[in-house]
């Protein structure tokens, strides 16, 4: 089974809970789920992650980069030069960061990261470890008010 989690499977806790129903029922019956969270645009690498699938003759990329983004207004300045530059900013908005999740949600957060480092992933927690820099510029906040505190390399 595959999930796409929104911020809510983070933020709430009723969620939370019900993700673990859900995923002891779906043991239950033989099979597993699959978790991507919000925050992840799927490529080659991360396909083969998280469904252990090569794909052969198809090339999966994205523009946009990993973390905390949303296309919307505004030019986004970390944007300029690259691939992504007409993506455009909607944070100043509302945008879900760890720093809005429950504890359960900063848990589920945490193991992530380190997932992603244990897999050799780092590039992309350096781009989510860079979005949350960067929303925590635009919404004037202390960086270490928007960064959770663990390891991110």
């Amino acid at each position: 089974m595959v999930e796409f989690d929104g911020s809510e499977h983070y933020t709430e806790i009723d969620k939370y809970l019900k993700d673990i129903r859900y995923a002891n029922a779906v043991k239950e019956l033989g099979y597993g789920v699959v978790r991507i969270p919000y925050f992840i645009q799927l490529d080659n690498e991360l396909i083969k992650y998280y469904f252990d699938v090569d794909l052969r003759n198809t090339t999966i990329e994205h523009s946009f980069p990993q973390g905390f983004r949303v296309n919307g207004k505004e030019i986004i300045p970390e944007f300029e030069n690259t691939i992504a530059s007409g993506f455009r900013n909607t944070m100043k908005y509302k945008s879900v960061l760890p720093t809005d999740y429950c504890m359960f949600g900063v848990q589920r957060f945490k193991k992530e990261i380190n997932d992603f480092l244990d897999a050799g992933f780092t590039n992309v927690v350096q781009e989510i470890k860079d979005s949350i820099v960067y929303r925590c510029k635009d919404y004037r906040w202390p960086v270490e008010y928007g960064l959770p505190d663990i390891k991110w390399n």
